[in-house]
């Protein structure tokens, strides 16, 4: 995990929680299967950076600030907008090629269905042919149809 993750991360929990001391906040993400090696100093350098004050004089409890909740926003977009892009990229490898194929070979038997279905009854490749053809009228002479 890198560090934007953690930073990430860690601020997602400050808003979620409203504040929290280092062993909180690994707690939280512990719960969320993610473990940050050092969450104390990770705060200690987002407060550096302004995105986080401690809550009391001496306090290790850590909130976000106005800067710290706009980072969050902004690395929690970062991240689905990432997550989008790699949902859009064109699939690649075996699997895709396997589904090429599969596609291919459905669209060549439906244009042999509508092929085949655009054939006159009584002539082409699957028709009765000239002779059967003689043979239905032979058998429908004098037989009338109501319209």
């Amino acid at each position: 995990m890198d560090i934007a993750d953690e930073t990430r991360l860690v601020l997602l929990v400050l808003r979620l929680r409203g504040a929290a001391d280092p062993a909180t906040v690994a707690e939280v993400l512990a719960a969320m299967g993610v473990v940050v090696d050092d969450p104390a100093t990770l705060l200690d350098r987002l407060e550096l950076a302004g995105l986080v004050e401690r809550g009391t004089s001496g306090s290790a409890r850590r909130r976000l600030t106005g800067d710290g909740r706009r980072e969050g926003e902004r690395l929690l977009a970062v991240e689905l907008d990432d997550e989008l892009a790699l949902r859009r990229r064109p699939r690649e490898g075996p699997a895709q090629e396997g589904l090429d194929v599969l596609r291919a070979r459905v669209e060549a038997r439906a244009r042999e269905e509508r092929a085949h279905r655009a054939q006159p009854v009584f002539g082409g490749e699957h028709g009765l042919g000239e002779g059967g053809e003689r043979s239905v009228r032979r058998a429908f002479e004098g037989v009338e149809v109501d319209a």
